[in-house]
């Protein structure tokens, strides 16, 4: 199965060695996501659904960024 990493324009790279988003066999997967400004790569402050709140905004605009939606998602683990 073929896989190609996507480069999100205005995404900054992880710290660590991962990619955001890789597409494979008609599927994109999406690594976790934190409380973070996904320009920077700061993490934010706030509480629990706060984070939670910023890491599904963080989320969406990387699927949508990548062509789906966030009604094409089958599994999210919070």
């Amino acid at each position: 199965m073929k896989k190609e990493i996507l480069k999100i324009d205005g995404v900054a790279k992880p710290p660590a060695p991962f990619n955001h988003v890789v597409k494979a066999g008609g599927f994109l997967f999406v690594t976790s996501q934190l409380s973070t400004d996904l320009k920077t790569n700061e993490i934010l402050p706030g509480c629990v659904s706060e984070q939670a709140r910023k890491a599904l905004e963080n989320l969406k605009f990387l699927v949508e960024s990548a062509g789906s939606s966030m009604k094409n998602i089958v599994k999210v683990v919070i």
